[in-house]
């Protein structure tokens, strides 16, 4: 399709947009991939809100890192029990054990 051949011509033009382009295109895992480097680079605000996209679109891991950031209170979110709890209970009902 059209989508294949232009996502394959940015991955072969542009350096890194292997990574990039499937988070752009709104992939759960990607999303999470991606925010676990903005983590990595000490970009907390860049996480969280791909960690929302990715835990928006199901993903349980995604909700338990939302789960801690609310229940540390780890910026850009401030400390909140309850906001950690019900995160925590979503990342169980997309099936994190």
């Amino acid at each position: 399709s059209a989508a294949i051949a232009v996502a394959l011509a940015l991955c072969l033009a542009l350096p890194g947009a292997a990574v990039w382009l499937p988070a752009t295109l709104g992939g759960s895992n990607a999303q999470y991939s991606l925010a676990m480097g903005f983590e990595k680079r000490g970009d907390f605000h860049g996480a969280f809100s791909r960690y929302e996209l990715s835990a928006a679109a199901g993903n349980p891991f995604a909700c338990m890192a939302i789960g801690q950031y609310y229940e540390y209170g780890i910026d850009p979110v401030e400390e909140d029990s309850e906001a950690a709890d019900a995160y925590y209970r979503q990342a169980r009902e997309f099936g994190y054990e």
